[in-house]
């Protein structure tokens, strides 16, 4: 993610990209989502308090070239899907690349390998789960102290850097990675320079060893997996997940979703890891993995492979302390959850310019606006 750390500095600012707004103009409100059967009650934005002119003039905006080159954003409120559109040739039906919001995903598929009992705790070490690579642990004793837990808060200590150089230049970490003959080897023979659980660093080779867990603690690959506990559950029938050579699923950055099936991922992590009357994964699980475990910067945090992010000031809201669990991939993909709003908000794009993080403009300038301030949960105390 070598423009990740921009939207660090970005998100607590509100990018208000213009749009012609003639209130005499007359054009349609989005329409009601079609109800495809497909596990998704649709419904309309005045129905579950949104305001559907401002969700009309962000359509327009996206359709003018405003935000670059977004491809969906699909917005679901109370448990409802409000609000789906697709632009330029993107369809409902169509797979999108998650790129890293897949380590998201990922972090789900851990929490249910720990309920059902596969993985004993996330502060087993590593080293537990990979005999196979039992010499490196033994040539660096001080590499026992990495923990499943380390791994998903990016705070292994190990050297690593994706964000200096692109991910195409040969002394990005992940390019000499993926042309390793040997993904997890790789990784774990990487010097330890920071003692770990210290210091954060963008890392997804380590998403990559986390696969690799799923891999010999359950004994299968993670997406077969995912398609077992998650995907099928959730009438997930359509999916792909990149492998390396040795047909090991890219748990760092390799699933690619229809948006309307990323949603419902999104919604169960909302609800506590619950999809109707069934608890995919436990509620104990959603709160520690979504909790804050690091910090990155100032007001921004991370949980297991999930980011945090505080819920600033803006119309139709008054909280300053609350936080945006999200996803975050390559080229603008999002997943958003927004507990105190009730909301999840999926948004797909490629934009490898200033239009990156467009995404975190339009939730701010008309998302989160558009939801009426009487419908916004009180915050527990």
């Amino acid at each position: 993610m070598s423009r990740i750390k921009k939207f660090g500095f970005l998100f607590f600012v509100i990018i208000l990209f213009s749009c012609s707004e003639n209130p005499t103009e007359s054009i349609p409100f989005p329409p009601i989502p079609a109800d495809l059967d497909d596990g998704w009650e649709v419904s309309s934005l005045s129905a579950v308090g949104m305001n559907p002119e401002r969700m009309t003039w962000l359509s327009r905006g996206i359709n003018n070239g405003d935000y670059g080159n977004i491809h969906s954003v699909l917005v679901v409120r109370h448990g409802k899907l409000v609000f789906e559109e697709y632009y330029g040739t993107y369809h409902v039906n169509q797979r999108h690349a998650l790129a890293s919001v897949t380590k998201s995903v990922v972090s789900i598929l851990i929490g249910i390998a720990v309920d059902q009992g596969y993985i004993k705790s996330i502060d087993d070490p590593v080293e537990d789960y990979f005999p196979e690579y039992e010499e490196i642990f033994t040539e660096d004793t001080l590499k026992k102290a990495i923990t499943i837990r380390h791994l998903l808060s990016m705070s292994s200590g190990l050297e690593w850097d994706e964000w200096s150089y692109s991910y195409n230049d040969y002394r990005n970490s992940h390019f000499q990675m993926q042309r390793s003959s040997d993904w997890l080897k790789f990784v774990l023979e990487l010097p330890l320079i920071r003692e770990p659980g210290t210091v954060f660093t963008y890392n997804s080779g380590g998403s990559m060893l986390l696969g690799g867990i799923i891999k010999n603690a359950c004994e299968i690959y993670a997406d077969t997996w995912a398609n077992n506990v998650l995907f099928e559950p959730l009438g997930i029938e359509t999916y792909q997940w990149d492998k390396n050579f040795d047909g090991l699923p890219n748990t760092g950055g390799g699933l690619n979703l229809r948006p309307r099936d990323l949603a419902k991922i999104g919604y169960v992590v909302l609800n506590k890891g619950k999809w109707g009357d069934e608890q995919l994964v436990s509620e104990s699980w959603i709160n520690i993995s979504t909790g804050k475990s690091i910090n990155v910067w100032p007001g921004v945090n991370y949980g297991f492979q999930w980011w945090l992010r505080e819920l600033p000031e803006s119309e139709g809201f008054t909280s300053s302390d609350n936080e945006i669990i999200h996803g975050l991939g390559y080229a603008g993909q999002f997943l958003f959850i927004i507990p105190r709003m009730d909301m999840v908000v999926v948004a797909h794009s490629w934009n490898l310019n200033e239009f990156e993080n467009a995404p975190v403009s339009f939730l701010y300038s008309f998302i989160l606006p558009a939801v009426d301030e009487s419908t916004i949960m009180a915050k527990e105390n």
